[in-house]
Parts: structure tokens; sequence; C-alpha cells
């Protein structure tokens, strides 16, 4: 036992310990994020990327800024002690929000032709235009399946997500509306899929 380097050892002991408490937290914080991105960091929160998304991205006014955002986000002084607040503003309850904008906005379309297609899509409302028919079909489900988070429609009043998020989006609906026709118009329920591959990448973090 001469050889045996007590400090050496309590040392190594203290440390290991401290890791395993770091650990430990960590999983507890991670857990404690979790419940504000059950739906952003499951299965059915992911969507397959396809060409028909990324004309959302090639409209003129889109503006959306999700760095930005995030970084904003990220200033507030303790946010990341406040996981409600965070959960809030970028888990599952912004994506509620966003889904209430659509959902909102395809109610008060103007135009009956188009307003009908979108709020039901049929053959018959998509004018015999099958390839049409099943993306929109596909979007607005999977719109749809976003879980209703309560009290989310007030994130709309947070500045940042108002001039970085909500604004754009309104715009872009604006644009695809702006010509009655139901192409572009179906684009609308593809703005949430199109968001969330981004949104996701961004706030991986949180939710794994």
């Amino acid at each position: 036992m001469s050889n045996f380097d007590y400090k050496k050892y309590l040392v190594e002991n203290k440390l290991t310990s401290n890791s395993r408490m770091l650990n430990e937290e960590t999983e507890d914080s991670n857990s404690n994020y979790k419940k504000y991105f059950t739906w952003l960091g499951s299965p059915q929160g992911k969507i397959v990327f396809d060409s028909n998304l990324q004309s959302i991205g090639n409209v003129k006014s889109n503006t959306i800024d999700i760095p930005g955002y995030k970084s904003k986000v990220l200033e507030i002084p303790n946010i990341h002690r406040d996981k409600e607040q965070l959960g809030l503003l970028l888990g599952d309850a912004a994506f509620a929000s966003l889904k209430d904008t659509i959902i909102s906005s395809i109610s008060n379309i103007p135009d009956r032709r188009v307003r009908d297609f979108l709020e039901n899509p049929t053959e018959k409302s998509a004018e015999g235009d099958e390839k049409l028919l099943a993306q929109t079909l596909q979007w607005k489900k999977w719109t749809e399946s976003i879980p209703d988070v309560k009290d989310s429609k007030y994130l709309q009043n947070s500045p940042e997500f108002a001039s970085m998020i909500e604004k754009p989006i309104q715009k872009i609906i604006e644009e695809l509306l702006s010509t009655n026709s139901l192409s572009p118009a179906y684009l609308v329920w593809g703005i949430l899929p199109y968001l969330a591959q981004y949104w996701q990448k961004a706030f991986e973090e949180f939710i794994v």
C-alpha cells in the first residue's frame, strides 16, 4: 500500500462524484425542458422535406428569421432558469400559436372558392387536380395534428415572436392568397411543415 496516493484518490473520487451530480442535474434540466417540446421532439412532429415546400422558401415576402429569434430569446435575463417561459417561446406553444394563425387566416379568406378548398379539400373543391389535392391533404393533416397549448395565442404579444415569426408568416399568407387561385393558395397549409424543418434543427438542443 506504500504506493497508494491517497490525495490523488480523494481528488479523483471527488471529480467522479461531481461529474455524477452534474450529469444528474443535466438530466433533470433536460426532462424539464422536454415537457415543453414533446411534440416538436416526437416522430409526428417531423416531416419529410419536399420540393413543394421549397416554394414557400422562395416566396418574396418570406423574411422569417429563426436564428435571430432564438438569439433574442436566449438574451432574456435568466431565461435558462425559467423553463416554462423558454418552453413557451421556443417549444410546442410557438407552433400551437402559429397553427391558430393559419386556421384563422383560412377561415377569413373572402374568396369562397379558395376558402372552401383549403377548409375542406376534396376532388370537387380541388377542381379535379389530384396532385394538388393529395399534397394539400398531407400538409393540412400534419398542421392540424399540432396539439393545442393553453394560452399559446398570447405568445403573439411577444415583440420578438411577432416581428420575426408571426408577421412574416401573415405576409406569406397574404402573398399566397393574393391571386385568388388554388395554386399557390394551397401552400398556406405547407407553411408550418416548411418552418418545422428549420425550427427543429435550431432548437434540437432542448429536445434531445
